[in-house]
């Protein structure tokens, strides 16, 4: 499902105009453009991405919550010259999803 797909079944359910709900979905979800990554400094990162790049916890009922864990860094090889790296700590996002969504049977 995409944001526009998103956006068509709010309107069918609430009747609220297409604009409204996209300006919404923009606000939550963001608009990068292709080949750009969310870090601090990106203006087009949605309101969800900047509380996980601040590493807090989000929360929706009936869908689940969304909690950024830092994954810590650690030794690797590159295979290409051998030479030992060092991969650097990072942030990844675990998802639970609610109860209500654990008990749909598909």
């Amino acid at each position: 499902m995409t944001k526009s797909d998103l956006c068509d079944e709010v309107v069918k359910a609430t009747g609220a105009t297409y604009a409204k709900c996209w300006a919404v979905a923009i606000e939550l979800f963001g608009s990068l453009p292709p080949g750009q990554y969310l870090n601090r400094f990106n203006p087009h990162s949605g309101a969800i991405a900047e509380f996980l790049i601040l590493e807090k916890t989000i929360s929706i009922r009936g869908l689940g919550t969304f909690i950024p864990r830092v994954r810590k860094g650690r030794p690797a090889w590159n295979l290409r010259n051998m030479e030992k790296v060092t991969i650097p700590d990072r942030v990844g996002v675990y998802f639970r999803p609610a109860t209500v969504l654990k008990r749909i049977k598909i």
